[in-house]
């Protein structure tokens, strides 16, 4: 209906919000303005798993930015995404379990580069990832599983 049509408009606006946020060019900006836009990103990913729906997963303008934005932030701040507290590294994972199983192959390969990125992420910042060496076995058999 109108209310699911309005909330799609809504969150396709928060994610292009979101994607051009990402994108902007922050060369001439200082590192800790970038930390904040780094993390103003996150965030807001975060907000828009708990504002998605498996019906508004059904549109594919909605998928394909979600699962763009959630690897493009994944590849460019694996670190912070590592940092998290479990809960929200448990959604990050799970979208990524999600994205591997989806029927569009562009999401897939969001997917792929999201576990890539994490993956390099977890070999050269060990200490930074908020994983035990369990949780990482765990993580690789669940990726292995799904593959």
């Amino acid at each position: 209906g109108d209310i699911e049509e309005e909330d799609v408009k809504g969150l396709s606006g928060i994610l292009s919000l979101l994607s051009h946020l990402k994108t902007s060019n922050l060369d001439d900006v200082t590192p800790e303005a970038k930390t904040r836009a780094s993390k103003a990103v996150i965030e807001g990913i975060i907000i828009v798993m708990q504002m998605l729906s498996q019906k508004m997963l059904m549109y594919p303008g909605v998928y394909l930015a979600f699962f763009d934005l959630l690897s493009e932030c994944i590849v460019a701040w694996p670190r912070q995404v590592l940092t998290m507290q479990n809960e929200l590294l448990s959604r990050f994972k799970e979208c990524i379990e999600f994205a591997l199983k989806h029927a569009d192959e562009r999401v897939n390969r969001s997917g792929l580069r999201a576990i890539r990125a994490l993956t390099i992420a977890m070999l050269k910042f060990p200490k930074h990832a908020n994983t035990s060496p369990q949780q990482i076995g765990v993580m690789q058999a669940r990726i292995l599983k799904i593959l």
